[in-house]
């Protein structure tokens, strides 16, 4: 018998371990490497034109099969846009009509396509996702708002796994947008219709649609007023007609040549001739665009219409392929109607985007930016709607207390009373004078009054003014009403009294609820403690000068007792200034008998008709202000259909009646409203009723229509007996 050591089992055991380690270990893993691809562009002929969409496909193709986890994000891109053009990176909106099915899927061995905003994002899972070859991931669909060439890049970046990209196809997209738009004029700019200025100059600049062919000409005539002249040419993927520039022509050096339809002046047009294939819709380098640019002009009001003809070379047949209109008028104005005027509150604003705000300040004197108490922002604007602002000299005037200060965002430079600031100076700064009342500032340009502005100085504290909102209190020591800056249309959010600061002239008083405080006539029954907080559903300026208040009845207080409360401003002095005496009641919380009525016995048909619900506690005593809620078992039955305000089971008993405006029914006769008391919330159950009635519209009339008759019969009867005594037959 053969024996084996344990050393050699041991190195057997060891080897085969290793072995079997080794026989699992994954080859040596991958990531995707990617390359981007243009499909098939729409429209793909040359072809795009303003308004309509065009559809720029991303294709890829991958190097190898993934097996790490990734994530890579191709983003669209503007690098270059034309002139007047309000299009921004958003408006490449990334989709998914155009991808690969393979694509649609999310998986641990897939790869998915998801587009979002002007991005493609690729997921690839970690379990040998299968290599692209050719696939459509999305598309990049943009339109073009104006003519002119547009261009973008696809480029990608790798996050998850690292993936890496080649993107030299898609870094310098170019899209070629046929048209003609005005690139100066009054108005109109991006469009083919707009306003220019009589005297003064409009320039059209016209882009050959992508695929234009050598040699092609082009007419350019004017009909109505006004004359076309200097036709000038961009250099292929011109920097000067895009939106970052200020330019309004082309500068020479393109591809074209200019001159005169007839060859001596421009009485006849002008006509340029493309001496170069423009590319078609999609490049991935200079685009050979085809831009020329020409100026209009009129010395007398009225319309000119401009016509762009593409002359045939071997026919001279005209095909029409653009227009503009420019409507020429007399020199824009001031307009006031379309300047606007905005004013902010507080010292920190240095702009003012409207809209106007309600500015209550102290009439405390100001001098600093830091301390102004308003700003106001105002954009002059002429009768074109240009903005004036950079030549503007504003003239303010202040009517009333205060003063106020111009300049660039600045506080109280150069503050009075009337004062004038240089141009582009538009902010202007308000400041109190120590003068409270109601100030005026009115805001000119030359002179046309742009607009005026309104601010409140406010004085001291003259006059307290108390509201009651509610009435009875619940006996016992309970809070009444909403005493927070926070109210709503509700019964909790109803303050028990609102209370108004106003100064000698009337104005109210903000930012002074810490100086309230009330005054109990028997401190048994109502307790001189308040809880109240400025109003902010008017907080505007400095503060609302409206305050809200909560009342309490006091602990130990019983049902049907009374008290007055005095609501009271400390000076500061030991002294106060003081509203009228409020009274309050007290009652119990719960309802022990209910009642129903309508104001009136009897109604026309649809007349305004009241139904007052009155609810009293065991004492007798109306009950407590509140909501009863399940107070009827179920909504109150009225007989015929009535319009309005209707009880449902919850009844809110406001110093011890509900009251509902209604309309009595169209029909006549009798009609009532019933309910049943729930035994649940009221002391006990009881079927409540109210009952009126409609009188017969048509009885009525007949009633009179004989009462009428009947003196017709006895007028008519007299005059037969005067006709009698006088003879006459």
């Amino acid at each position: 018998m053969k024996t084996i050591s344990l050393k050699k089992v041991s190195a057997i055991a060891v080897a085969s371990l290793g072995f079997g380690l080794l026989s699992v270990v994954p080859a040596q893993a991958a990531v995707f490497a990617y390359t981007t691809s243009l499909g098939t562009l729409t429209p793909a002929d040359g072809s795009a034109i303003v308004g309509s969409p065009v559809t720029v496909p991303l294709v890829l193709d991958t190097a190898a099969v993934n097996t790490v986890a990734s994530v890579m994000t191709y983003t669209a891109a503007w690098t270059q846009r034309p002139v007047n053009t309000a299009l921004t990176d958003a408006s490449l909106v990334a989709g998914s009509a155009t991808r690969a099915a393979a694509l649609a899927t999310a998986g641990a061995a897939l790869t998915q396509a998801v587009p979002t905003a002007n991005t493609i994002v690729l997921t690839s899972g970690a379990t040998n996702a299968p290599q692209l070859v050719t696939t459509a991931a999305g598309e990049f669909v943009f339109t073009p708002d104006v003519p002119g060439l547009y261009k973008f890049s696809i480029l990608g970046v790798g996050t998850t796994g690292t993936p890496t990209t080649t993107d030299t196809a898609t870094t310098a997209i170019s899209i070629i947008v046929g048209g003609a738009q005005l690139t100066q004029a009054t108005s109109g700019k991006g469009a083919a219709t707009g306003t220019a200025t009589t005297g003064g100059s409009a320039v059209v600049a016209y882009t050959m649609p992508g695929a234009t062919a050598a040699a092609a000409r082009f007419n350019i005539t004017s009909s109505g007023v006004g004359s076309v002249t200097n036709p000038q040419d961009c250099a292929d993927d011109s920097t000067v007609l895009v939106l970052s520039a200020t330019a309004v022509r082309c500068t020479t050096g393109g591809s074209t040549t200019e001159g005169f339809i007839n060859g001596v002046n421009n009485a006849d047009g002008i006509q340029f001739t493309n001496t170069t294939v423009s590319a078609g819709n999609v490049l991935a380098a200079a685009s050979a665009q085809t831009v020329v640019s020409f100026d209009a002009a009129s010395s007398t009001a009225g319309t000119q219409t401009i016509t762009i003809t593409s002359i045939s070379n071997s026919t001279g047949a005209p095909t029409v392929v653009a227009s503009v209109t420019i409507t020429w008028g007399t020199s824009p104005v001031t307009a006031a109607s379309l300047s606007t005027s905005f004013i902010c509150a507080g010292a920190v604003v240095t702009d003012c985007a409207g809209p106007d705000a309600t500015i209550k300040a102290a009439k405390t004197a100001t001098t600093t930016a830091a301390t102004r108490v308003a700003g106001i922002k105002v954009v002059p604007r002429n009768s074109a709607g240009t903005d004036l602002t950079a030549t503007a000299t504003l003239t303010v005037v202040v009517t009333g207390p205060g003063s106020v200060g111009i300049a660039a965002n600045a506080g109280a430079a150069s503050a009075g009373r009337a004062i004038t600031g240089t141009a582009g100076q538009n902010f202007i700064s308000v400041h109190g004078d120590g003068t409270a009342g109601t100030s005026t500032i009115t805001i000119s340009l030359g002179t046309t009054v742009l607009a005026t502005e309104t601010v409140t100085f406010f004085g001291s504290v003259a006059k307290v003014t108390a509201v009651q909102g509610l009435n009875i209190a619940t006996a016992g020591g309970a809070t009444l009403g909403n005493g927070t800056a926070t109210i709503a249309a509700t019964f909790a959010g109803t303050p028990a009294v609102v209370l108004t600061l106003a100064d000698s002239n009337g104005n109210v008083v903000p930012l002074q609820n810490a100086a309230l405080s009330a005054v109990s006539s028997d401190a048994t029954v109502m307790s001189s403690a308040i809880v109240s907080a400025e109003d902010n559903a008017t907080l505007t300026g400095a503060g609302a000068g409206t305050y809200n208040v909560q009342v309490s009845s006091a602990a130990g207080s019983v049902s049907g007792k009374s008290a007055t409360l005095t609501f009271r401003f400390a000076v500061g002095d030991g002294t106060f200034i003081s509203s009228a005496p409020v009274t309050f009641k007290t009652g119990k919380a719960t309802v022990a008998t209910v009642t129903m009525a309508f104001d009136k016995s009897s109604y026309n048909q649809g007349d305004a008709a009241v139904l007052t619900i009155t609810g009293k506690d065991s004492l007798g005593n109306p009950v407590a202000d509140g909501v009863q809620t399940g107070l009827f078992t179920a909504t109150p039955v009225y007989s015929k259909t009535v319009n309005g305000s209707l009880p449902t089971t919850a009844i809110t008993f406001i110093g011890g009646v509900a009251t509902f405006k209604q309309f009595a029914p169209a029909s006549s006769g009798s009609y009532n409203v019933s309910a049943t008391v729930n035994p649940l919330v009221a002391d006990a159950a009881a079927s409540v009723s109210a009952a009126s009635s409609v009188v017969d519209g048509n009885a009525a009339l007949l009633t009179q229509i004989d009462a009428l008759n009947a003196k017709i019969v006895a007028l008519n009867a007299l005059i037969a007996k005067i006709m009698k005594k006088l003879g006459v037959k």
